[in-house]
């Protein structure tokens, strides 16, 4: 049993100076300090870089700065994991916070005992709405990342959402995971692999994370074809990646997902008139295996216009 177990927090930094400060003073008002704080200015072009060094002043002793020209997200993330000393890793974005206790609860958790992800959950904060997001498998159980996932997909509570974890930093060296440089929505497949070689995880009741959806997020954007793009490029990427799963049902799930998530994205980017953006025929019909993917291919391809307005209609009933 380790005797001091220590935490580090990364946070991205780009262009974000109205909301920098606050998510950074949630860090430093922690009843327990974490032993990192790394900022990583990705080639802000506001004040977020200034303010950064600004920050940093405020404690020294615990603030890390990182200057470096524009990368992407996943790129400043990398930065912060490369040079992290900490025991485990919290990935922050810089214009969200974590609660009071959060580090405090998590190290009371851990007990000094090792986890290569400790899961948690996270609060998703709109102006007149809180979507409390939580796992079903949260009492402390202690099973291996394919185990986990597995059941999780099962109860539709995986989320594909980086900050809901602690991630060891040992473990992500080991099996060489880092975020995919310049991809959107770089999360899906930076989960799917941590958790598909998992050897041990902690699902806890931790709610520690408050997530604020801004209108000019990438998820809210108008024009949805970028993040579409993407999403086909993560599901042909998640399909590669499991291929020497060992867990036929496990791998199941896995694709059924990125079928979901494809049809989503379809809807979203209006992708009936973007015909250059698509999942293949052979894909779907490969991947689509629960019931209502399985009536959703049939549908899509007997006529693409027919199943947009059944899946129209569908949304405005739920």
């Amino acid at each position: 049993m380790k005797e001091k177990t220590t935490i580090a927090v990364i946070i991205p930094v780009y262009n974000v100076e109205p909301y920098l400060e606050r998510c950074v003073d949630s860090v430093l008002a922690q009843s327990v300090l974490p032993e990192e704080i790394i900022l990583v200015d990705d080639g802000s072009k506001d004040g977020s870089g200034t303010l950064c060094d600004a920050l940093y002043q405020k404690d020294p002793e615990h603030i890390r700065v990182i200057h470096q020209e524009n990368g992407g997200l996943s790129a400043a993330r990398n930065s912060g994991i490369e040079i992290c000393r900490s025991d485990y890793i919290m990935l922050l974005d810089s214009d969200d916070t974590i609660k009071e206790h959060a580090c405090r609860d998590f190290l009371q958790a851990i007990n000094g005992r090792a986890f290569d992800i400790v899961v948690a959950n996270i609060t998703t904060v709109r102006p007149n709405r809180l979507k409390h997001k939580q796992h079903t498998l949260h009492g402390g159980e202690i099973l291996s990342g394919p185990q986990f996932m597995k059941s999780e997909l099962l109860a539709g509570t995986m989320f594909y959402e980086s900050v809901h974890c602690l991630y060891a930093r040992e473990f992500l060296n080991k099996i060489g995971l880092r975020f995919y440089p310049r991809l959107l929505h770089e999360d899906q497949l930076f989960v799917a692999e941590a958790f598909l070689k998992a050897e041990k995880v902690l699902a806890t009741n931790i709610d520690f994370y408050d997530h604020m959806m801004r209108d000019e997020s990438i998820c809210t954007q108008k024009d949805q074809t970028p993040n579409a793009r993407a999403i086909v490029k993560i599901c042909n990427l998640e399909e590669a990646l499991t291929g020497d799963c060992a867990d036929p049902e496990l791998k199941r799930l896995m694709m059924d997902h990125c079928v979901d998530l494809y049809y989503k994205t379809y809807i979203d980017a209006d992708l009936i008139h973007h015909k250059e953006i698509r999942l293949t025929k052979e894909y779907l019909k490969k991947h689509s295996s629960s019931g209502k993917n399985r009536l959703r291919t049939m549908l899509y391809l007997i006529s693409e216009a027919m199943f947009v307005r059944v899946e129209k209609t569908r949304r405005k009933i739920k």
